[in-house]
Parts: C-alpha cells; structure tokens; sequence
C-alpha cells in the first residue's frame, strides 16, 4: 500500500483552500469577501508548510518501502 501524503489533521487546512478556490474559480458577478480572502492569504504559508514537512515524510516512508523490498 502507499503512505497518506497527508496526515489526517493536516487536511483542514487545505480543505479551507480548496473551498476558497472553488469560490474563487466559480464567481461570475460579485465580490470576494475580504474577510475571507485575508483569512486564506494567512493560511498559506502554514499550508506551504505542512505540505514541506508532508512530503518529507512521505519520501522518508518511500524510501523505508523500498529498503524492505531490497
């Protein structure tokens, strides 16, 4: 089987994204809420983050796989 990239408490920080995106993505008259986009604005460096120390971890577990296999 393969690792998760993410680890489960991991995801609402994405899931938060995600939404914005789809907002974002989907808006054909109005305005973006600027509450939200400031919120989102300061969620991404944590998202960058996460997803560094993820990946880390997931080549790290990759690597555990294929020593095992050797």
């Amino acid at each position: 089987f393969r690792p998760a990239l993410l680890k489960r408490e991991d995801l609402p920080v994405f899931h938060e994204l995600r939404s914005f995106r789809h907002v974002f993505r989907n808006i054909y008259q109005g305005e973006l809420n600027e509450e939200r986009l400031q919120k989102v604005n300061r969620t991404v460096p944590d998202a960058i983050d996460i997803l560094r120390l993820a990946h880390a971890r997931f080549l790290e577990n990759l690597r555990m796989i294929a020593a095992g296999l050797s």
